[in-house]
């Protein structure tokens, strides 16, 4: 899956995991992913989801800029 976003260009920014109590050495990851365009965001998308148990997005946001 990594590899996949990868691919696509989009930068994972945080990666972390947490244990899924019920099922014993299982695990949910949440991923936070910057990318330029929608479209990028959705390519990578339909390719990672047929490698999932399951996929849930919480959210997608502008890439936002800093002020220096």
């Amino acid at each position: 899956m990594l590899t996949k976003i990868a691919e696509g260009g989009i930068n994972l920014s945080k990666l972390q995991s947490v244990p899924i109590p019920e099922h014993e050495w299982k695990y949910s990851f949440h991923a936070d992913m910057e990318f330029d365009s929608i479209d990028q965001y959705n390519k990578v998308m339909q390719k990672i989801e047929p490698i999932t148990e399951s996929l849930t997005v919480l959210g997608v946001y502008k890439k936002g800029k800093t002020i220096n």
